[in-house]
C-alpha cells in the first residue's frame, strides 16, 4: 500500500492498463487455443463418423505389404471371403486412436477395433476384385459386405456370416 500512495494517479493507471492488456492477451490465447482444439475435435468427429473417410483410408492401404501378403494367400480361393476372415482374426481391443495402418494392425497381431480391422478386409478382398462395401452405424460400428459367388456376407469383428 505504501508503494501506491508514493505514486501519482497517472501511473497508477499506467500499471492497470499495462495488468488490463496483459490479462486480456492471456484470454485471447486461451481462448483461440480452446477454439483450435474444439475445432480439431469436431473434424474428427465427422471424419470417423462419414464412410468416406474409410473408404479413402482403404484405398491408400490397397497394395500394402501385409494387405498384398493376405491376398496372395487367397487369390486361389474358391471362398475368398472367408479366406481373408479367417487370415485376419481380430483381437479385440479398447484402445481408441487413430486408425491403425495395415503394418501397425498386423505387427500387433491384429490387435483393433472395428475401423481397423473393417478397413483392412475391406483393402484385401479389394485387392482381390471381391465386390464389397463398408457399412458404418455413426459412432458405433464399421463393418464390410461383400458379394462372391451370388452370395452376400456381413463380416464383423469376429465372425462371417452368409446374408441372403
Amino acid at each position: 500500500m505504501h508503494f501506491l500512495i508514493q505514486m501519482d494517479k497517472k501511473e497508477i493507471n499506467r500499471w492497470i492498463n499495462i495488468f488490463l492488456i496483459v490479462w486480456i492477451v492471456i484470454l485471447l490465447i486461451v481462448i483461440s487455443y480452446v477454439l483450435i482444439n474444439l475445432k480439431s475435435s469436431m473434424e474428427n468427429y465427422n471424419r470417423n463418423n462419414h464412410v468416406s473417410y474409410y473408404y479413402e483410408k482403404a484405398s491408400i492401404f490397397q497394395g500394402d505389404y501385409y494387405i498384398q501378403s493376405i491376398a496372395d494367400k487367397c487369390i486361389d480361393s474358391n471362398d475368398k471371403v472367408s479366406c481373408v476372415f479367417y487370415n485376419t482374426k481380430l483381437n479385440y481391443t479398447n484402445h481408441f486412436s487413430a486408425i491403425k495402418n495395415p503394418t501397425e494392425l498386423a505387427e500387433s497381431g491384429f490387435k483393433g477395433v472395428c475401423r481397423d480391422i473393417a478397413t483392412f478386409r475391406f483393402s484385401v478382398l479389394r485387392e482381390l476384385n471381391v465386390s464389397c462395401e463398408l457399412y458404418l452405424i455413426p459412432n458405433k460400428h464399421l463393418y464390410v459386405v461383400a458379394f462372391e459367388n451370388n452370395k452376400s456376407y456381413r463380416i464383423d469383428n469376429n465372425y462371417v456370416e452368409y446374408i441372403i
